[in-house]
């Protein structure tokens, strides 16, 4: 049963949206080891300011910070599983417009039993903040599978491409496997409707969204409530002023793994997610916001 659930936090992204780290090239994923996620950041290469309008709540100028990193830890009931982090970068696309990417990963811990989870996912979005091109690689059993996403919204058609890997960084060993699958609306996948989310936190509007989940569609609704509270993390000697989201995944992953979920996501125009909670079959599973760098970010306090 631990390796089930723990299993489950691959799929948490499609859900309630990544969080992990280290950006690296689209070309692929980098055979170094990632650098400590909270040193200095380099200088920016672009800032997200500039593409889109400002506004008082939060938008894809708002939530997109370049450099920005945000450290998760994942819990079901009393035992501490892993942790999920995530990378932001801003980049200039051919076209001169900027383009927002991330790249997430998922660690197990070290010292469970019977538990060896490692997964990378990198996508890279355009200014509505849908997915364009992803690439992701997951550790399964003796080998490394190897999963791409090519979205061609003017076509409406999403080109998948699976590989099989010996090792992280080696070469694919199987001939790779195409699908094409249609696509009416606007496409996310776990990265990007991370952000979308975070974008419209305060709208309170319902969104149901096309989701690519592995080589599937699905939908996921995002309804926004503007529910408010507030919430202690570690950390941070103040409590925090959060908004709430409830959502539902319209599709079955792994173990049987769908249904509703909830995130609150901090009352202010970086909406940075701080807690969130997914029922499974076997209870809940937690995930809450330990450690996070933003250029002049810090969490709302609760008036």
């Amino acid at each position: 049963m631990a390796i089930a659930v723990f299993r489950l936090l691959v799929l948490l992204p499609f859900l309630w949206a990544p969080i992990f780290a280290v950006v690296v090239g689209f070309d692929g994923i980098s055979s170094a080891a990632p650098p400590a996620l909270f040193n200095e950041a380099p200088a920016p290469v672009a800032s997200a300011d500039s593409a889109w309008p400002g506004s008082t709540s939060s938008n894809p100028s708002t939530v997109i910070s370049d450099t920005e990193e945000l450290l998760y830890e994942a819990s079901w009931w009393a035992f501490k599983l892993g942790q999920i982090r995530i990378r932001t970068a801003v980049s200039k696309a051919a076209d001169g417009n900027l383009r927002p990417s991330a790249t997430v990963y998922i660690d197990s811990y070290g010292n469970l039993p019977f538990v060896d989870v490692h997964s990378i996912s990198a996508t890279e979005m355009d200014s509505t903040l849908s997915t364009r091109t992803s690439r992701s690689i997951e550790k399964r059993n003796d080998g490394w599978w190897v999963l791409k996403h090519d979205y061609h919204p003017e076509s409406k058609k999403l080109i998948t491409e699976t590989t099989w890997q010996r090792t992280k960084d080696s070469a694919p060993y199987t001939p790779a496997k195409f699908d094409t699958l249609t696509v009416e609306g606007q496409l996310e996948d776990g990265l990007s409707i991370f952000f979308f989310a975070r974008a419209n936190l305060h709208s309170l509007k319902t969104f149901r969204l096309p989701t690519i989940v592995y080589e599937e569609l699905g939908r996921t609704t995002l309804e926004f409530t503007g529910d408010t509270k507030t919430i202690d993390i570690e950390g941070y000697e103040e409590p925090v002023a959060v908004k709430g989201l409830r959502g539902m995944a319209e599709f079955e992953g792994l173990f049987g793994m769908s249904g509703e979920f909830e995130g609150w996501f901090t009352d202010d125009t970086a909406a940075v997610p701080v807690k969130a909670k997914l029922g499974v079959i076997i209870g809940s599973i937690d995930l809450e916001l330990k450690k996070w760098k933003r250029v002049g970010w810090t969490p709302p306090r609760a008036q």
